[in-house]
């Protein structure tokens, strides 16, 4: 019968180049049908027929796909297994030119010192694979950038380029000059193009003119290039490019710069010596308080280090058009960039505002002036004439204020106006004609019947007006308006007095909808008006009170400047209740054991977050309250130096009814609660009850691998992963017990009795052995507060499977091995001497100094150099011939040493791991044959740590304590890797979060060595307890 196949399975069905259309025919012989059952076939080819036909896609690397056919004849069946190679990857291509780098402001071709630079070289790679960046890298001996830069990963040239070293004095010249040479940092220099210094002018008289009376200048900083290559790779082509960086001297590009030239086709007439500032205060400036005194400070990078000074300016609009806004009562310093100022009273309401700020760096011959407008009184709503204060004339300050402010805008009582037209005439006041009408609502008159609020169920009781006071609506700010002055028609009313009638909510109930509060004036005089119901009396703008418009004069220099726009929020007062949700009493833990426990309350402010605050009394000892309410740590069970324990009776020697009652201990503090905004906080006295089993302390043992470097970095760059791990899912990110695991560690044995640490290296003497074990799923867990099924927290974990034991049943401590290749000796010895052949025949060789009396002493050479310890160290001495003399003042040499070599080897003893001690009791004393083979996994290795002492299962984990769903009994000990304690119902996402992404547990080799002792007996330090190297542990 033939084979419908006719090359054997494995058989490679060519080299393809990508993006090239091909069809291969199949090696098969009267097949009926051909089908993929496994692998894949070259993404772009398809199988049709007896063929594989199509486009192959483009390739990041040269690639080998391998996959399965199946072909069917008649009845018969016959699969082949076969690859395809497909190459052509693409290496990397530079977009950036090579060369000069435009790095500069305006794209210029050259960068001064102490300027911030962020620049990104840019490549592009048409076969890159999704999820894979290119990286860019200077090469070992690839050049420098300049001081203060650096080059990411991805290509970006940052920092602050280093100021250029200034040239000594000495240098100025550049001149053949009486000094050393090489005093200056150079001895010859460029003149500068003065004219007297060219060969065009060559008549004496004409020379010693202008050598008279024009002067040059030479810059102290020297101008440098920096050229350094940059290779760009995709992981398996590599693309070189050259660059340079032109660092210029700060005094460089000025007017009286004479080394310069023109045309060079580096420098163009916008280039300045100054450079933009760069705002370091973020955009979002937070939240403030209404009714408070405010101090924003506004910070920048200023890199310039010659003339001119920085100022900044308000500017009248955003961005987007909007109005730039300060905060009400506060202004902005034109020299510092300092915001300050008293916000006023405002309403229950979150305000925003938006400001945008320009910081100008200028020369000299650059100034701001500020033009102050001051109402000449107090001015009501509804006029375009506002009169202000005169103002200076002429133009002292450089600016003609009064007409300055034509067509400009400004801003009165936080509304903006136009000026459309000024008038100086009138001796006592100047008059600005506005664009529109004075504009303000907060004083609304209410000429409705108002009730006492104590009484209005029960027996309404009216509320009198007396005939100088005015009822209004809603709140009034005391600070804008007590004492200012009313004009309504022809009288003039002063305010002395504003009160409460109505508080918030309470005209509802009276059925007045249209406000929230009420207030009335309290004038000096009765009233001669009288109102209608809403009339609008409010002050538009206030006498006294100085509103700003900034001018910034013309300078004969470009300005660098910087504008950004900042956000602030303005809290108003708020109604904040705060209610504690914890109960007083928080229950009972055992000493020993984690804390679970937390203190919690709510506000009514919205995204009010909370702050927990210690106040008074004592938690009990080794617990903690951190800022969010959790109270962390383990109950410390006995005193630790000069920490103190649970309370104990003649160090619990003394015990109730023979030691079957335990102590309790009742511990009381005070916490306060408040929110961030910090409104309001209240108080709550809990108590926690401890108790105490017994006086016996436990530890628990982890394994944890020793990882190469580059695993720590693999596994480090996924545990820091924001985006997989959020740091709003995790539980307590703070304690080292919970929040992100940064080590690989599994828990082997959870509440052992803590004991020397002798014993825990007793019990590794059997069945422990350096392991691996193998990675599993990624799984999740719910861990409930102790007998309710409330979650107190979840984990997600890298389950352990260890090869060596049994899923099914008990693995057998140790085996009988059928062929011992060795006898158990009497005469075995832990150190060998005949083991080390790294230095036979080597020898050695010595020294024989001849002392006193005709002794000699032997001393061991340096190879063939005699060692003598001086006072300034150690000195080896080359002895010629291997004779040492001492040279004397008269007379022949004295021979005081001769060497000697010796072809002895030295010893050296190396132990042995193998040998069978007389205090073991893992063999008995009459066994001749070494038979016995202790295995080693975790089963085995958690059985041998039980012998210690007792053991607390409440320590166990909670969650693993804990019944999953489904399930009724709980998880119990489970060998796993922690990776991350998450707040409740927040551990699936993080699961698939880490399920999507690159990282890949399984490449991390978890091999282990030695137990991590969390604290033993007189130790409360992690200790190690390495594990033998016993050939009996297998």
């Amino acid at each position: 019968m033939h084979s419908i196949w006719t090359v054997q399975t494995g058989h490679n069905l060519g080299t393809l180049q990508e993006k090239v259309a091909t069809t291969i025919n199949l090696p098969v012989s009267g097949a009926d049908t051909i089908t993929k059952i496994a692998g894949t076939i070259p993404p772009g080819l398809r199988l049709s027929g007896t063929t594989i036909t199509g486009t192959p896609f483009q390739v990041s690397r040269n690639s080998t796909y391998e996959f399965c056919l199946r072909a069917k004849h008649e009845t018969r069946i016959q699969d082949r297994t076969f690859t395809i190679n497909v190459q052509g990857p693409d290496a990397p291509t530079w977009v950036t030119p090579a060369g000069l780098l435009k790095i500069g402001e305006n794209n210029q071709l050259f960068i001064l010192d102490s300027a911030r630079i962020d620049y990104q070289l840019s490549a592009i790679d048409a076969d890159l694979s999704a999820n894979t960046t290119l990286e860019y890298y200077i090469p070992e001996g690839g050049g420098q950038l300049p001081p203060g830069l650096t080059l990411s990963s991805t290509g970006k040239i940052s920092g602050v380029v280093d100021p250029i070293l200034a040239l000594d004095i000495q240098s100025s010249t550049g001149y053949y000059d009486s000094n050393d040479y090489a005093s200056a940092p150079f001895d010859f220099g460029i003149s500068g193009a003065v004219a007297n210094q060219s060969f065009y002018f060559d008549i004496q008289n004409y020379q010693a003119l202008y050598n008279s009376n024009v002067t040059t200048r030479v810059t102290r900083k020297l101008n440098r290039y920096y050229s350094f290559t940059v290779n760009v790779t995709d992981g398996d082509s590599t693309a070189s490019r050259t660059f340079q960086i032109f660092v210029v001297g700060d005094d460089f590009l000025r007017a009286d710069n004479t080394i310069i030239q023109v045309g060079s086709g580096v420098f163009t007439s916008d280039g300045t010596f100054l450079r933009n500032p760069q705002w370091l205060t973020p955009s979002d400036l937070g939240f403030k308080r209404a009714n408070n005194y405010i101090t924003i400070y506004l910070e920048l990078y200023d890199p310039n280090t010659i003339a001119g000074t920085v100022s900044y300016y308000l500017e009248n609009k955003n961005p987007d058009g909007t109005f730039s806004e300060l905060p009400e009562g506060t202004s902005l310093d034109l020299k510092t960039g300092e915001i300050a100022g008293r916000v006023p009273y405002q309403p229950q309401i979150t305000k925003e505002y938006k400001f945008t700020v320009t910081a100008v760096r200028a020369g000299t011959g650059v100034d701001f002036v500020t033009v102050n407008i001051i109402p000449y009184e107090d001015q009501q709503q509804g006029s375009d004439q506002l009169k202000i204060n005169k103002l200076p004339l002429g133009q002292q300050d450089g600016l003609d204020d009064l007409n300055s402010l034509l067509n400009e805008k400004i801003k009165i009582n936080d509304v903006e106006y136009t000026v459309s037209g000024v008038n100086g005439d009138n001796a006592n006041y100047d008059v600005l004609t506005l664009s529109s009408n004075l504009t303000a609502t907060d004083l609304k008159v209410y000429t409705g019947n108002v009730y006492n609020p104590s009484n209005y169920q029960t027996n309404p009781t009216l509320i009198n007006r007396a005939n100088n006071e005015i009822f209004i609506f809603n709140r009034v700010s005391k600070d804008k308006y007590k004492n200012r002055t009313l004009k309504i028609g022809s009288n003039e009313y002063k305010i002395e007095d504003i009160q409460t009638i109505l508080n918030e909510g309470e005209p509802a109930l009276q059925g007045i909808t249209t406000m929230t509060a009420m207030e009335k004036l309290v004038l000096n005089v009765p009233l001669q008006d009288s109102f209608v119901n809403e009339q609008n009396i409010s002050i538009a703008a206030f006498q006294g009170v100085t509103y700003t418009k900034d001018f910034l004069l013309s300078s004969t220099d470009t300005e660098p400047q910087a504008t950004k726009t900042f956000t602030v929020k303005v809290l108003g007062e708020v109604d904040s209740t705060i209610t504690w949700t914890s109960a007083t009493d928080l229950g009972t833990i055992k000493a020993n054991l984690m804390s679970h426990l937390r203190v919690t309350a709510t506000s009514t402010v919205p995204d009010a977050r909370m702050k927990y605050i210690l106040t008074s009394g004592t938690l009990p000892p080794g617990l903690a309250l951190t800022i969010n309410g959790e109270i962390v740590g383990k109950v410390r069970l006995n005193p630790d130096g000069t920490l103190p324990g649970v309370t104990a009776f003649d160090s619990r020697a003394f015990t109730f009814d023979g030691g079957t009652t335990t102590v309790d201990s009742n511990y009381t503090f005070t916490v306060r609660a408040q929110d961030r905004f910090g409104f309001s906080s209240v108080e709550r006295t809990f108590t926690i009850k401890t108790t105490i089993g017994g006086s016996e302390e436990y530890t628990n043992l982890y394994v944890q691998p020793l990882l190469k470097e580059s695993q720590r970095t693999y596994f480090k760059d996924f545990i820091s992963d924001s985006n997989i791990f959020d740091p709003d899912k995790i539980y307590r990110p703070t304690d080292k017990d919970f929040g992100l695991q940064k080590n690989l560690r599994m828990l082997l044995y959870a509440g052992i009795e803590k004991k020397t640490v002798a014993n825990y290296v007793a019990a590794t003497s059997s069945n422990h052995k350096r392991r691996r074990f193998n990675f599993g799923e990624i799984k999740t867990a719910v861990a409930n507060f102790e007998g309710t099924t409330t979650p107190a927290y979840e984990v997600v974990y890298a389950t352990i499977i260890d090869p060596k034991d049994s899923t099914t049943k008990q693995t057998a401590s140790k085996i009988r091995i059928a062929n011992p290749q060795q006898k158990v000796k009497v005469n075995q010895t832990q150190l060998e001497v005949t083991d080390d052949v790294t230095k036979l025949n080597v020898g050695g060789s010595t020294y024989t100094i001849f002392v006193r009396e005709g002794a000699a002493v032997t001393v061991g050479a340096v190879g063939q150099d005699l060692e003598i310890l001086a006072r300034t160290g150690r000195l080896l001495i080359n002895v010629p011939d291997g004779q040492l003399f001492v040279d004397m003042v008269s007379g022949p040499d004295l021979l005081v040493g001769t060497l000697a070599e010796s072809p002895s080897d030295p010893f050296r003893f190396r132990p042995k791991n193998a040998v069978i001690k007389v205090d073991s009791n893992l063999i008995k004393a009459s066994a001749t044959d070494d038979y016995t083979r202790f295995i080693s996994n975790i089963s085995n290795m958690r059985e041998k740590v039980k012998v210690i002492g007792s053991t607390e299962g409440a320590l166990l984990p909670l969650w693993m304590r804990t019944a999953q769903s489904g399930t009724l009994a709980a998880l119990g000990y489970t060998p796993a890797v922690p990776l991350c304690f998450c707040k409740p119902g927040q551990a699936e996402s993080i699961r698939l979060a880490i399920k999507n992404s690159t990282f890949d547990i399984r490449q991390i080799n978890f091999e282990i060595d030695r137990y991590v002792v969390e604290g033993t007996t007189g130790n409360k330090e992690d200790q190690y307890v390495l594990f033998p190297d016993y050939g009996y542990n297998i």
